[in-house]
């Protein structure tokens, strides 16, 4: 595996920079640390002759939040290393960026916006989760936007926009060049119907095992809040024209619907059907991981019918936290053999026991059924955890889990016992 601290990195120093113009006075910084012991029976996940193995792990990392007036720019970072003390794999280093700079270069008509991912995804899907299937991935865009009045309830957006992928061991890295036209007109105060059409262009850097493909859209679009909740609906057709494969066209749309179900708690549902590609659906699941587990689309230069119903629900109390989740994927590529379909289920539960003692709770499920190669593979999560606050900023934390996957590949059925504890300052 290459080494991970190799980056192609070329939004970060454009993201550095516009950060270094903001006055430091608005900046919150908040800086981390952390050592940590895991202990696991099963470290190479395999279905037989299992090795334990102790790990041990070091973690630095930030959060950065800057705002002056059009400026802003916020920032999550972080470098995890990791050494298997029985050495069961080479020492490992991840790193991990959430980076926004936002420029309002005219209030209310001109914006410009700059993102960077930086991040760590699984090769293959539904193989296990050791670290030789996992492979950094770098996700740079760049999206200014032009908003031209047309009449007090009339208007016009303008949003030309460039995303870079990298991969760094997958032969798919791209750059998309892609440019949208909004027309949306005000029907209230707080609802809006609108027409529009997009057109991107994907060139891949390998062209010969990945053809090039332009992507065209048209839809309608209905937005808006009521009382409790907002949504947004978008209707339409997109047609992809492949270089060297044929070309594709079907009707294609998504609903995102928030509720607000009392106070204290709310439920998202996103529901979407369109034709997309691995690389713009891992940049959206960035911008908005609401759209998607960015782990359950394979990896591929082909394009893919994306089918996806995603449920949360989120409760905060005054002692208890709770978050459940569901999504349901169906992919179906158009030249590849990967075709998957994907059952999410998952639960998360956080109790604060007292003023400095709090315990956590949560169990997931997942079942992938790769439908061409008939094979279906379930995974099972539960874990606890216990955390205590030394001080301020100092806290200690206990984690016990276990996981067990099936699978019609006997090669990748694992049951796997850990056990972590670590100390963060910050």
């Amino acid at each position: 595996m290459k080494s991970q601290t190799q980056l192609k990195l070329p939004g970060l120093l454009l993201l550095a920079g516009m950060s270094l113009h903001i006055p430091t006075a608005l900046a919150l910084f908040e800086p981390g640390v952390g050592v940590g012991l895991q202990y696991t029976d099963n470290a190479g996940l395999t279905p037989d002759n299992e090795d334990d193995d102790l790990i041990a792990i070091g973690y630095v990392g930030a959060n950065i939040d800057q705002s002056s007036g059009p400026l802003n720019f916020s920032a999550t970072t972080a470098m995890t290393y990791e050494n298997y003390t029985d050495n069961t794999f080479s020492d490992q280093y991840y790193f991990d960026l959430n980076a926004t700079a936002g420029w309002e270069m005219v209030r209310d008509r001109a914006n410009l916006l700059v993102r960077n991912f930086f991040t760590q995804r699984l090769r293959n899907t539904v193989n296990r989760a050791t670290p030789n299937n996992i492979e950094n991935i770098n996700i740079f865009n760049v999206s200014p936007d032009a908003v031209l009045p047309i009449s007090r309830v009339q208007k016009l957006v303008i949003n030309p926009e460039f995303s870079d992928f990298y991969y760094e061991d997958s032969d798919t890295d791209n750059q998309r060049y892609s440019l949208a036209l909004d027309w949306l007109y005000d029907i209230s105060a707080t609802n809006q119907v609108g027409l529009g059409g997009a057109f991107s262009k994907t060139d891949f850097e390998d062209e010969d095992q990945n053809p090039n493909f332009m992507a065209n859209n048209v839809h309608a679009i209905v937005s808006g809040q009521l009382a409790r909740s907002k949504y947004k609906l978008n209707l339409g057709y997109t047609q992809i024209d492949r270089d060297d494969f044929e070309n594709r066209s079907a009707p294609t749309g998504s609903l995102d619907w928030v509720l607000g179900v009392t106070g204290r708690s709310d439920a998202r549902v996103y529901i979407a059907s369109d034709l997309t590609d691995s690389s713009y659906s891992s940049l959206e699941s960035a911008i908005d991981p609401g759209r998607g587990d960015i782990n359950n689309v394979q990896v591929s230069g082909d394009v893919f019918r994306n089918n996806i119903l995603r449920a949360v629900y989120t409760r905060e109390g005054a002692t208890l936290n709770s978050k459940f989740w569901a999504e349901l994927r169906d992919l179906d590529y158009k030249e590849t053999p990967q075709d998957q379909e994907v059952q999410n289920l998952a639960a998360k539960f956080d109790y604060q026991m007292r003023a400095l003692v709090s315990s956590g709770l949560y169990a997931r499920y997942k079942r992938t059924k790769r439908t061409e190669i008939n094979r279906t593979d379930k995974h099972y999560i539960v874990g606890g955890q216990i955390a205590y606050q030394l001080s301020r900023k100092l806290s200690a934390a206990f984690n016990l889990q276990f996981q067990h996957k099936d699978s019609t590949d006997d090669a990748q059925e694992i049951d796997e016992f850990s056990g972590l504890i670590n100390l963060v300052y910050g």
